[in-house]
């Protein structure tokens, strides 16, 4: 009962009455079939006088309609051109006798007509006519349901579900006008099932949404689509688990119609519904690519160098590189260690031209002699990742196979990767890939530990090569690069190295106290202090140089690294022609972009330093550390006012310096401690070193991020150490004091004027930090 006013109709219910029908049309095998079907009626009546009298003449002969519809079919020999024919014969024959009421249900079933599912189902509503014609009118849409599509298809977001293919089950409804039309259904369900089986959704509410545009959008008479998809294994302890969906015509307007995948030469899969196909983006200009390279035969950084000028000559512009990372052998373990990293690229090629390009400049132009399988190389290139292509063939499959499983490959990746860049396969982000990559058969690998180098181009031989582990597995030592100020004004020691003797007796101290670099300056950097010329600058600086050089060849020494401390182009260039292996920008740029043009030409490692304002003499008046995000960038990891304003401006510079064609590999970043920074940010700035280390931001397609980026701090003698201790000059132990915990905080070089001290401080800040105890 509904209300006090209305009832319900009473139903009469004939339930699966088995019989065979000859069937043509539509079925699997596409030729006339005697097959088995089941049919269920339900009749609409009113038997309140059959209830209160028991009469039979009142009541629903439900024998006689069972037999009725069975002599339809019994020894008949007539074939049906559709299961749609057979449910009106059965309506036919149920409203033969007008005593069987005038409405009625009627659902035509079988397990056989339809191979790839359980069974199918054709469910119709009629009722008569209440005039002379005793017409059959359908009230509403007729329904033609498959339950149990069983298929394979990629479906999830975890690694395992992106390579693997897993079952699951469809049940799926359409609602038409069978008075109308006629359903071929083996050709639904082959729509269904190509479409199914060679997607890779993430989600199966997008799998579910997209079968059902599909069905409205390839059979135009179909009004209604309901989907229901169960993934069967993706609970241990649940049968499955799934969703169900409906989607009308009128609804299709406004959802993405989706297209059949097609196959191509590179026999692409749809990727999240995003082509793949690389016809299928014929106006795309260049394309961005991702090429893994290594190197462990001959000199590493000339061959990588070698390369980089092949790859512009043959259309291929290296955009920007990874951070180089050293890394022992894979397989063949006897051989000399790795060379390793990641170029992004701009080309106008083909994934196809592109490979055959690669082998041209490793076995032509390279020299690369292939010994055995996993042996020493010249160049290695592999093809990572073009744009979001996903292409499999035998000898070129893109996203790189073994991209996820090597950290040599997928650190310097992520280099170059934001944190949201999704693998176009596994749809997960290549960052949490790393996060964990956790490759441990020494079988294969001699140890997983990467180091990161920073190469000396002018330093021959590749000896005084600057290793740094910035991953965390604390491999490698802290390194001293000590001060060697050639200025009269200088805050702590102005005028102290101004003869000959002077310089050559203080290099002698560094060089016996093992120092790895030494740093000459020709301009104060204390606060205020008003910068020489160039030409005074210069004056000072390139004679220090010479001079050292000099004596290293008059006694037959081993070269030491010297960087030069200055903000001009011209100096840095000077200095480098003169001798120097290094260039140490306090200002990152800020006061002479120029700068960066000299770095790239050189290859010179960079220190990239960070301070505020136009020169040295306003600096005081900029540490207000407001964060504001620009539009249109993303920060990554984001900690404080302070710590992101600081990452933001060094990657700014990185940025410029990269675009100028310096390397990611050159780069050292200097946060800048004791310039336009207060007593307090200072040492929120040291404490805050891992925020600053993880930060990123992206902004119009480019990524620029500190992560693994060598840092290097200078506290030696800062005002700020004077000011917490009360020590006057030098404040040598406030200074070891502040190197303990630029070291514990994440620090890799100090800048210190009392290099020998600080060099005790540094064995002991290994020992205790990284567990490194140098005998």
């Amino acid at each position: 009962m509904i209300s006090g006013t209305s009832k319900s109709p009473d139903l009469v219910k004939i339930s699966r009455l088995h019989f065979n029908a000859q069937l043509t049309n539509g079925n699997f095998w596409h030729q006339t079939s005697l097959q088995p079907f089941t049919c269920s009626v339900i009749l609409k009546t009113d038997f309140f006088k059959a209830s209160e009298t028991d009469d039979l003449r009142y009541s629903l002969n439900y024998a006689t309609i069972s037999n009725n519809i069975l002599s339809v079919f019994r020894n008949s020999d007539e074939v049906y051109g559709s299961i749609e024919s057979i449910a009106h014969r059965i309506a036919e024959s149920v409203f033969s006798d007008e005593s069987n009421g005038r409405s009625a249900e009627i659902s035509v079933s079988s397990e056989k007509s339809e191979i790839r599912c359980d069974s199918i189902d054709l469910s119709i509503s009629r009722y008569r006519k209440n005039d002379s014609t005793n017409e059959l009118i359908a009230p509403s849409l007729d329904k033609f349901t498959f339950k149990g599509l069983n298929l394979f298809t990629i479906i999830g977001v975890y690694t395992f579900e992106r390579y693997n293919k897993q079952s699951v089950v469809l049940n799926l409804s359409v609602h038409y006008n069978t008075n109308k039309d006629k359903l071929k259904f083996s050709q639904l369900t082959e729509t269904v099932s190509s479409y199914v089986e060679s997607t890779q959704f993430k989600t199966v509410e997008a799998l579910a949404g997209n079968v059902a545009s599909l069905v409205l959008q390839e059979f135009e008479f179909i009004e209604a689509a309901d989907v229901e998809v169960v993934k069967l294994n993706a609970i241990i302890f649940a049968d499955g688990v799934g969703v169900a969906t409906s989607k009308l015509r009128n609804q299709l307007q406004r959802s993405k119609i989706v297209v059949n995948p097609t196959k191509s030469e590179f026999s692409t899969l749809p990727n999240l519904n995003k082509e793949t196909s690389f016809e299928g983006h014929p106006n795309i200009e260049n394309h961005r690519v991702f090429i893994a390279f290594g190197t462990n035969e001959g000199d590493y950084l000339e061959n990588i160098e070698k390369t980089i000028i092949e790859l512009d000559k043959r259309g291929c512009k290296v955009e920007k590189t990874s951070s180089l990372y050293e890394s022992a052998p894979m397989y063949h373990l006897d051989q000399a260690r790795f060379q390793n990293g990641v170029f992004q690229i701009s080309t106008k090629l083909s994934p196809r031209d592109l490979l055959k390009t690669l082998k041209e400049i490793e076995y032509g132009e390279l020299k690369r002699v292939k010994h055995f399988d996993n042996g020493p190389r010249t160049i290695d290139l592999d093809i990572l990742l073009y744009d979001d292509l996903i292409h499999d063939e035998p000898d070129l499959k893109i996203p790189h196979v073994s991209l996820i499983e090597r950290n040599f490959v997928l650190y310097p990746l992520c280099d170059l990767l934001p944190p949201t860049a999704i693998h176009p396969v596994t749809a997960e982000p290549f960052h949490q890939h790393l996060k964990k990559l956790s490759a441990h058969d020494t079988s294969i690998q001699a140890d997983d530990g990467l180091v990161n180098i920073i190469p000396i181009p002018s330093i021959p031989n590749r000896k005084a090569d600057i290793r740094i582990d910035t991953i965390g597995n604390k491999l490698t030592k802290s390194l001293v690069m000590a001060v060697l100020n050639v200025t009269p004004d200088s805050f702590s020691d102005g005028g102290l190295h101004n003869t000959n003797e002077s310089i050559i007796s203080v290099y002698e101290e560094m060089v016996h106290s093992g120092v790895d670099i030494i740093d000459i300056g020709g301009v104060s950097t204390r606060p205020g202090a008003a910068a020489p010329s160039e030409e005074e600058e210069l004056s000072r600086v390139i004679p220090a140089i010479q001079l050292i050089r000099n004596h290293e060849k008059e006694n037959n020494l081993q070269p030491q690294v010297i960087s030069v401390d200055t903000f001009r182009s011209q100096v840095a260039l000077k200095s480098l022609e003169s001798g120097a292996n290094i260039v140490n920008d306090i200002s990152g740029g800020r006061f002479d972009e120029q700068i960066f043009d000299v770095v790239a030409k050189f290859g010179a490692p960079y220190m990239v330093g960070h301070t505020r304002g136009e020169n040295m003499t306003d600096m005081h008046t900029h540490t207000k550390y407001k964060h504001t995000q620009k539009i249109g960038e993303v920060e990554f990891w984001q900690s404080s006012p302070l710590i992101d304003t600081i990452g933001r401006e060094i990657a700014e510079s990185i940025q410029l310096a990269t675009r100028k064609g310096v390397k990611r590999w050159q780069l050292i970043v200097d946060p800048g401690l004791g310039f336009a920074k207060t007593v307090e940010q200072n040492i929120s700035l040291i404490r805050n070193l891992p925020n600053l280390a993880k930060y990123g931001v992206e902004a119009d397609g480019d990524y620029q991020s500190l992560h693994r980026v060598p840092f290097l701090l200078g506290p030696s003698r800062k005002r700020f150490i004077g000011v917490i201790t009360g020590e006057e000059l030098p404040r040598s132990v406030g200074t070891c004091a502040a190197v303990m915990s630029c070291i514990g905080f994440g620090g890799h070089l100090i800048r210190v004027h009392d290099f020998k001290a600080v060099k005790v401080t540094c064995g002991m800040a290994d020992a205790i930090y990284k567990g490194l105890i140098q005998s």
